[in-house]
């Protein structure tokens, strides 16, 4: 026998559980002949309802049958319909599949550029959501919770309070994501995601002096250096140098014309050594080193205390082979590293100060030419 429609104009004074699972099956089985205005209608009653009675609790207990007919009302052909189930579903608290099920939904509504989510109370339930969710658990759902935060980082306007909410999302899961990494036996590979994702989720605030003045915090920094250790994927290594470079060309955009290589300096030593490391472990990827030396020589010439830690480090010397190999590939460079090599000074250099002044001048010089190649590159590609 086919279901009726209720009689009586719905409204939220009607709203009790079976009433209200049976019109919205009802609603769900007309497909694309529902009327929109008239199911948002119900959504957002049964959400005033809920709010008020502090109920959402009792949606995800297995009596609520209504909960997967809201997901069969996620229909994309009814856009604003969709985003208020959405802030319906939300408030339940999902988990797993279905949280990542529905930002998906979400990232793909916002291609629309005339959605705008403050209008659905969206923008800090979704940031909430995110940061609420663990990586380990569920990284994918992770993964397009930041895309939606770059999206509206780029194409809405954010108050103060949301923009820093933004930055405090990405290095909390920044820092999870290298804790999960860093474990054998927790290794999940889809944690990866969150670098590439994070790089270019940073370079839509270039020209915001906030969150500018907010990435140059110590602890942020640092979780950004570690993650050059914790990552196994050399292309997410390139998305972690490129952030070092956007460091490096923020001095000239930061408010106190504070230098953004200044306050990389002031990192934990141990996390900047890794830069040595680096360059060894890819030495046979072009892009690789040159974007590393470019990085090396910025904070050298940034700050002695990292020079000369460098220096002194038992990676020094691998990473001279490693540049004199990639340097001895370029005629114009041969003769210069030849000699520098071949130098008794850098061959008997001991404890003496001058000596190893006179060879860090020669690495400095060997340092900020290949940084003129690393920028020639670098403005290439990302122009």
């Amino acid at each position: 026998m086919e279901s009726r429609r209720p009689s009586t104009p719905f409204s939220t004074k009607h709203i009790q559980h079976r009433n209200f699972t049976s019109y919205l099956d009802l609603l769900a089985a007309q497909g694309n002949k529902k009327k929109e205005e008239e199911a948002i209608t119900i959504v957002k009653d049964v959400f005033n309802l809920f709010e008020k009675r502090d109920a959402f609790y009792l949606c995800m207990t297995t009596e609520f049958l209504s909960f997967k007919i809201l997901f069969r009302l996620l229909d994309t052909n009814f856009p604003t319909l969709s985003l208020h189930i959405v802030n319906l579903l939300l408030e339940m608290n999902i988990k797993e599949r279905n949280l990542c099920s529905i930002l998906k939904l979400v990232l793909k509504l916002l291609k629309d550029e005339n959605i705008d989510l403050n209008k659905f109370r969206l923008t800090d339930k979704i940031m909430e959501v995110i940061n609420n969710t663990s990586v380990e658990t569920n990284s994918e759902a992770i993964l397009h919770g930041l895309q939606i935060l770059k999206i509206l980082i780029a194409t809405q306007k954010l108050e103060k309070q949301q923009k820093e909410k933004c930055v405090n999302v990405l290095f909390s899961h920044l820092k999870e994501s290298n804790i999960v990494l860093s474990f054998e036996e927790k290794y999940d590979d889809k944690c990866e995601g969150n670098y590439p994702c994070g790089d270019n989720f940073l370079r839509y605030f270039v020209e915001d002096t906030l969150v500018q003045e907010m990435i140059m915090e110590k602890e942020y920094l640092n979780e950004v250096l570690k993650a050059q250790e914790c990552s196994r994927k050399v292309e997410n290594i390139h998305h972690i140098i490129c952030f070092y470079q956007f460091m490096h060309f923020l001095k000239v955009k930061i408010v106190d014309q504070k230098d953004g290589c200044q306050a990389l300096a002031q990192c934990s030593e141990e996390y900047i050594l890794q830069f040595l490391s680096l360059m060894e472990t890819h030495r046979y990827n072009l892009d690789a080193t040159l974007q590393t030396t470019f990085v090396i020589g910025n904070l050298v010439a940034a700050n002695e205390s990292v020079a000369l830690a460098l220096l002194n480090s038992s990676n020094f010397i691998n990473t001279m082979v490693v540049l004199g190999e990639y340097i001895s590939e370029h005629i114009q460079f041969k003769e210069f590293i030849s000699d520098c090599f071949k130098c008794e000074k850098f061959l008997m250099s001991g404890g003496d100060r001058n000596v190893h002044q006179d060879i860090f001048d020669v690495i400095l010089k060997v340092l900020c030419i290949l940084q003129i190649f690393a920028s020639i590159k670098f403005w290439a590609q990302f122009g």
